[in-house]
């Protein structure tokens, strides 16, 4: 399955989760997720995904960006085509995020 990455955000009270493909993970969002955590290890669910989608992970958050070959891939990935936001859900305020806008790996099979 394809790696996703959902990003909580809490506007007002509401918190939104909004998941989008790996590939579709620019370097403003790298940014913000090395803004809020001192390394990748802290994502919500980071230890949960395979090895292999960890070592994207890890790359892409030394370097600030998508490594170039998987930009050169973003087509070939499985369901990559289309809306880079596939699924909002809303949550229940009590449920904040433990900050402001924490982002969250998911794998689509374990």
């Amino acid at each position: 399955g394809a790696l996703r990455l959902g990003v909580e955000t809490d506007i007002g009270g509401n918190v939104r989760l909004t998941w989008r493909h790996w590939l579709c993970t620019t370097p403003k969002v790298l940014a913000n997720m090395r803004e809020a955590m001192s390394e990748p290890e802290e994502i919500q669910g980071f230890d949960a995904i395979r090895e292999e989608d960890q070592d994207r992970i890890r790359q892409a958050w030394a370097d600030g960006e998508l490594p170039e070959d998987e930009k050169k891939d973003e087509g070939e990935e499985e369901g990559a085509q289309g809306d880079h936001e596939e699924k909002e859900e809303e949550e229940k305020p009590e449920s904040s995020p433990k900050s402001k806008d924490a982002e969250l790996p998911k794998t689509a099979d374990k």
